[in-house]
């Protein structure tokens, strides 16, 4: 979440174009981008993409920062409410469906939070997208308690883009402020040939194996890495800080879902080691023909009692 409970209460990565960028705007301002102005959206594809393809990656970050408005002008649990999905899921801490959860744990009603998209990709069929970016919690009128990073996955349905799942981590302030959102589209690559859950399955087994060789193995280039107490580790940066997880040796999926065009997909599960456990969230990227982690989330879940 935006908020684990986004293992956070909730909500850096940047893009360079290999062939075009194309400025796309809206009348979407989010109460936070009022200090930098309007928000600057780069669409950055890389390979020619189709106008209904740089359409669905605007509409995804305009839903986004619709979501984020909502909130300011609305309440936390109105927003999440009219943005769930009806089979949403969001973690509190474990995953459960969002909409009836929210329903039934309505957040305080001046809980405070804000944040705002600092990059959105989308599958090339249309219909799966994700976004990521820091947030901050607290009490309305008050300086904020939390800091971190949210990851949300949207799909877009007959009525929109609705949100799949949320999840987020926590690190130390102060505020991060985006001034521009970076967005793509999937590039056009082979099919894979094997699905993204059955991708999922092999590297949960091969962590229990080795687990920085398999991860480093997985994670795409330009990847991501989001562990409490860090600021989001991209590139190289990610594959040394997956480096330093805890051992776990038992690693198990309990969800997910593909793209139509079977490029981007979404994956979460649970892993343990000894007496620590937790939560895994992945998100998928088919790269010539072949799954990779653009983005790895792990947070530890509360001791059992």
């Amino acid at each position: 979440m935006r908020f684990m409970t986004r293992a956070s209460p909730r909500r850096s990565f940047r893009f360079r174009a290999q062939r075009e960028k194309n400025a796309v705007g809206g009348a979407t301002g989010s109460p936070r981008l009022g200090a930098v102005g309007l928000c600057a959206i780069l669409v950055a594809a890389l390979f020619d993409p189709v106008t209904a393809q740089m359409g669905a990656v605007q509409s995804l970050v305009e839903a986004e920062l619709g979501f984020a408005k909502d909130a300011q002008q609305r309440t936390v649990t109105a927003a999440f409410l009219a943005a769930l999905a009806e089979d949403g899921v969001l973690f509190r801490p474990g995953p459960v469906l969002g909409a009836t959860w929210t329903r039934d744990n309505p957040f305080p009603e001046d809980f405070l939070l804000d944040w705002e998209p600092e990059l959105a990709e989308v599958a090339s069929s249309g219909d799966l997208g994700y976004t990521t970016g820091p947030y901050i919690s607290g009490r309305r009128g008050q300086e904020p308690a939390g800091f971190g990073r949210f990851v949300s996955v949207w799909k877009r349905t007959s009525a929109g883009w609705r949100l799949a799942t949320d999840i987020g981590i926590t690190h130390t302030g102060p505020r991060v402020r985006v001034e521009t959102v970076q967005a793509r589209v999937v590039p056009a690559a082979p099919a894979p040939a094997a699905a993204a859950a059955a991708a999922d399955r092999a590297l949960n087994a091969a962590l229990a194996q080795d687990h920085v060789r398999a991860l480093r193995a997985a994670l795409a280039a330009d990847a991501r890495v989001l562990r409490n107490g860090h600021l989001p580790a991209l590139g190289a940066a990610a594959h040394e800080l997956a480096t330093r997880d805890p051992v776990a040796t038992v690693w198990q999926r309990t969800g997910g879902e593909a793209s139509a065009a079977q490029d981007l997909a979404f994956a979460y599960g649970t892993w343990q080691g000894g007496e620590e456990r937790g939560t895994y969230f992945r998100i998928w990227r088919n790269v010539n023909g072949s799954w990779r982690l653009a983005v790895d989330l792990a947070v530890p879940l509360p001791p059992q009692r």
